[in-house]
């Protein structure tokens, strides 16, 4: 069966590159880490990398009040969180990263953290950036004229057929890089379906034509269904960060010694084949932000220079922008 799929010369490379790996999960881990995230918004291929002798720990942030928050991760060394969650954590239980470390992010992960106040930046490493994507069905009858912007979302063809992230915030923030504003008058009209846990299931089964969600978790479906294809407009996709929180019990050098092993090369390019990103700056990292994607090995499309240059993050709310989007937030995904 290997056979059928893969060349004798290509399946000896997998079994190096595996071996690889294997050698990178044990090297310098020999302390037990105790891990907490939340295992939907990792690619396997990130999860995989998480060293074997690291305990990890599911967590569903969504179920937790202040109290039962404190109670849940006091055994935790290592918390990796997406940074809509945030609001749910207290800082206060956590170290600040090492300045060092730091000194290894991009830019645009730089100027991210700037939107935090001092005493919550330096307690987040960014570890990696997980863009947006548009999935369609392959169907001659769903034509997009433009899919450099993000006005195809009113097409008559896709009414009522258009599943989008379940989140105020995402939505508005896309609608707000609708070029033709008159449009924005039929968004009761277009009947837009709001759901994120079964956002492909649903576009898979039902009649539904698109959908927009992470790339990293639409991979699995990208990879066994030939019938979805992918694109990322021109106009910028919306970003989801992911990040590192360590307590005071962790191991520094285990920490190090990890992020060490996500920075290399051939890590970096596994995980951009799964649609994450690493926030660093490398010389790897630059020239895949950078490169054209017919020149890229592996999946046929990413987002191109000109998106992740168009493309936006989402930065703390205060309070009173908070209550803002509740109010607008309740009008828009319940018409």
């Amino acid at each position: 069966m290997i056979n059928k799929f893969l060349s004798r010369r290509k399946f000896i490379n997998v079994a190096k590159l595996s071996f690889l790996f294997l050698l990178s999960s044990c090297r310098n881990f020999s302390e037990k880490v105790n891990i907490a995230f939340q295992k939907q918004f990792y690619p396997l291929q990130f999860i995989d990398l998480i060293p074997n002798l690291w305990h990890q720990k599911a967590i569903s942030l969504n179920k937790f009040s202040k109290k039962s928050n404190l109670e849940d991760l006091k055994k935790i060394d290592l918390l990796l969180i997406t940074d809509g969650w945030l609001n749910k954590i207290n800082f206060d239980d956590f170290e600040n990263i090492n300045p060092s470390l730091l000194s290894k992010l991009d830019d645009r992960s730089k100027t991210y953290l700037s939107n935090y106040d001092k005493s919550k930046q330096d307690k987040l490493m960014p570890i990696g950036i997980n863009p947006y994507v548009v999935i369609i069905k392959n169907n001659k009858n769903y034509k997009i004229d433009n899919n450099n912007s993000w006005d195809f979302l009113f097409s008559n063809d896709f009414k009522g057929k258009i599943i989008l992230p379940k989140s105020a915030r995402i939505v508005l923030s896309i609608m707000q890089r609708i070029k033709n504003r008159d449009l924005l008058q039929n968004i009761a009209k277009q009947e837009f379906i709001y759901d994120d846990k079964n956002s492909l299931d649903l576009l898979v089964n039902t009649e539904a034509a698109i959908a927009i969600t992470p790339f990293s978790l639409s991979q699995k479906y990208l990879k066994i269904d030939s019938r979805l294809s992918i694109f990322f407009p021109d106009d910028g996709v919306p970003l989801l960060w992911n990040f590192a929180m360590i307590k005071s019990s962790l191991n520094i050098e285990e920490f190090n010694n990890w992020i060490d092993l996500l920075s290399e090369p051939k890590t970096a390019k596994m995980l951009v084949k799964a649609g994450w990103y690493l926030p660093f700056q490398t010389v790897t990292m630059n020239q895949l932000y950078s490169e054209n994607i017919k020149q890229f090995s592996g999946l046929n499309l990413r987002p191109s220079k000109k998106c992740w240059d168009n493309s936006w993050s989402f930065p703390p709310l205060n309070p009173q922008e908070k209550k803002e989007l509740e109010i607008l937030g309740n009008k828009l995904l319940n018409p």
